[in-house]
């Protein structure tokens, strides 16, 4: 499996439905996921998910100025880990493939 560099994975989440709410784009949540661990297809479907605007709509900043911080508290309230079902979930409907293992 090929990691594609943090910023070619921003680059091609760059039209997705939330990125214009993150300041300064996407970056930042894919280099706080990679820490988290998730790989490139969890990465692409968290970010083209509503989850971008529900994490935006639970902070307090103002339009266009939400961040990895965010997004990462919305995670931990979902418990959205790496391989968990709900994001397992979201890569099979975001791609229509089936991911083994759950």
């Amino acid at each position: 499996m090929t990691t594609m560099t943090i910023s070619e994975l921003a680059e091609k989440c760059s039209d997705a439905y939330s990125v214009d709410n993150y300041k300064g784009g996407f970056g930042s949540c894919v280099a706080m996921m990679r820490r988290r661990g998730y790989n490139d297809d969890e990465i692409e479907a968290v970010l083209r998910s509503k989850w971008t605007r529900w994490a935006a709509d639970s902070s307090d900043k103002n339009y266009g100025y939400n961040n990895s911080a965010d997004l990462g508290r919305f995670l931990d309230t979902m418990k959205a880990e790496p391989g968990s079902a709900n994001v397992t979930e979201l890569v099979e409907g975001t791609f229509g493939i089936m991911v083994s293992g759950i």
